[in-house]
């Protein structure tokens, strides 16, 4: 199994760039984002393992 920081890298570069765009029209969208992406990996991580079991049911 994958550590989960290699797995998130370009989701993360790919955030930074939005989020650089995002900062030169509007600060406050990117403070928003910023807030929200600090909180993003337990969501991940929750929808993740959500998705897993669901998937474990539908195939079996």
């Amino acid at each position: 199994m994958k550590s989960g920081g290699d797995e998130s890298r370009p989701y993360l570069l790919i955030f930074i760039h939005i989020s650089y765009k995002a900062a030169f029209r509007d600060e406050w969208i990117f403070s928003i984002l910023l807030y929200l992406f600090e909180k993003l990996p337990f969501v991940i991580f929750f929808i993740t393992v959500r998705l897993k079991s669901n998937v474990a049911d539908l195939l079996s």
